[in-house]
């Protein structure tokens, strides 16, 4: 139940701020999200890994850390950009469809980055069955990044031994993590 009102929290507010910004300033935030999201997968298990090969006694933590380090920067980076481009298209005026695209476009971006964060969380075992059992929402966003990977890898291969490099790397986790 916890992460269904994360989720609805997370939801209502990137819907509100979608609606807020309208579609024009929400693709170059897709934009950022999904070039973070592919970016962080393809280094934050390179970092991962280096910091595991030096240190067997690793956290848990330690690949969700590096994911969201890695996500951020590059995030921060896109975001300048954006705002640069942005500028330059300040006089487009869409009206309500621009609004309503604005939100369902922002609510499909924060649905796969919470799934990703519960994919990693899960790998890491993080989240406990029973938090997911009693989760009304799991089932349903939980495969949208897996299957957002799996579509990336299909136009974007690197994405796809990211998403297995990362695999692994949580198996290693998992192996040194007390039971």
């Amino acid at each position: 139940m916890g992460l269904d009102i994360v989720l609805l929290a997370l939801l209502t507010w990137y819907g509100f701020k979608g609606y807020k910004k309208g579609i024009v300033q929400v693709l170059f935030s897709a934009v950022a999200m999904i070039a973070a999201t592919l970016g962080a997968l393809k280094l934050s298990g390179k970092i991962s890994g280096y910091f595991f090969q030096k240190n067997s006694d690793i956290s848990p933590w330690l690949p969700v850390l590096s994911f969201i380090l890695v996500f951020s920067a590059i995030l921060f980076l896109v975001f300048l950009i954006s705002k640069t481009i942005d500028s330059s298209l300040k006089k487009i005026r869409l009206g309500w469809l621009n609004r309503l695209a604005g939100m369902a476009l922002y609510i499909l971006m924060i649905s796969f980055v919470f799934s990703t964060v519960l994919w990693i969380g899960d790998k890491v075992n993080l989240i406990k069955p029973e938090t997911k059992s009693a989760s009304l929402t799991y089932p349903f966003i939980a495969p949208i990044a897996p299957r957002g990977f799996e579509l990336f890898g299909t136009v974007l291969p690197f994405v796809k031994s990211s998403y297995a490099e990362m695999e692994a790397l949580f198996d290693k986790v998992d192996q040194h993590l007390p039971e």
